[in-house]
């Protein structure tokens, strides 16, 4: 809970929730929406051969610190596996 924080606050509690990884980033993002400030990473995970999309997106929503995690098979961000992705994010603001 984040009642009580300034909004730089906020935002330095999204962004180190996602600064500790061993995996490799692709893509990263951060800003205001009408929901409120986010952090999105997405990285790249290997392992014996087999890769998937990792994306994680932590949100300030109102109080609540919200981190959601969605993953899928595939080794690029881009087209589909992209789209997806941002329907999934979509779809937890709709439902929040």
């Amino acid at each position: 809970i984040v009642k009580g924080y300034t909004q730089k606050q906020k935002e330095a509690i999204a962004e180190k929730l996602l600064e500790e990884t061993v995996y490799t980033e692709i893509h990263s993002e951060t800003g205001e929406d009408s929901n409120g400030y986010y952090a999105y990473r997405v990285f790249k995970v290997e392992e014996n051969g087999d890769s998937a999309i990792m994306c994680i997106k932590v949100m300030i929503l109102d109080e609540d610190v919200v981190l959601i995690n969605y993953s899928l098979a595939g080794d690029d961000y881009s087209g589909s596996v992209k789209e997806e992705a941002e329907e999934f994010f979509s779809k937890v603001y709709r439902t929040y």
